[in-house]
């Protein structure tokens, strides 16, 4: 609690001391996105969202700081120089992560006033190594056994899928056990 003293001198020489009790709650903090229980692969940005209040500091007085119990301290106001974004509607403490091990983390974002004051906001989430599975390929033309004349144009067709990437990643090789590499490409 702050006591606020406001002292008047009037023109007839009269003083008076007038006391003001100020209250300062303490600061809020609540964690908007990642939501509790939300899994992410390692490969992934996580967007975090976070909503920081006090009744009495301005926002940008508080100090907040976010961390997992995984990998430490992952952003702070106090060493970090560059500003963070603001949420999606503009409003908050907003940024995106990557690079959290794999585990279960406990995400915590806290804010302290300037009068020591804090409150802190906790999400579990999980993050997980992507698995990765074989691509797969199928040879459509030509037909296994096909005769062909030397000189003579050949129409290769097939297809190319894999469980964990999209096609368009995918690089393609046609491949002769006596010619080598005939073509390859994304």
């Amino acid at each position: 609690m702050h006591r606020i003293v406001a002292s008047a001198l009037l023109l007839a020489a009269c003083q008076g001391d007038q006391g003001l009790n100020v209250h300062n709650n303490a600061p809020g903090a609540a964690i908007v996105v990642p939501t509790q229980g939300t899994q992410f692969f390692t490969d992934e940005t996580l967007a975090f969202c976070a909503q920081p209040d006090d009744d009495f500091d301005p926002i940008e007085f508080l100090s907040m700081s976010l961390a997992s119990d995984l990998d430490g301290l992952l952003w702070s106001n106090a060493y970090d120089a560059e500003p963070v974004g603001a949420c999606e509607n503009g409003e908050g403490v907003g940024m995106t992560l990557d690079g959290l091990s794999p585990g279960d983390h406990t995400l915590t974002f806290r804010v302290i006033d300037t009068a020591g004051l804090s409150a802190e906001a906790t999400v579990d989430i999980t993050v997980q190594e992507r698995p990765n599975a074989a691509p797969s390929c199928t040879i459509h033309e030509p037909f296994d056994g096909t005769i062909v004349l030397q000189g003579t144009s050949v129409a290769f067709v097939g297809e190319a899928t894999d469980p964990d990437q999209s096609n368009e990643t995918l690089i393609v090789t046609w491949q002769s056990d006596e010619d080598g590499v005939i073509d390859s490409h994304a």
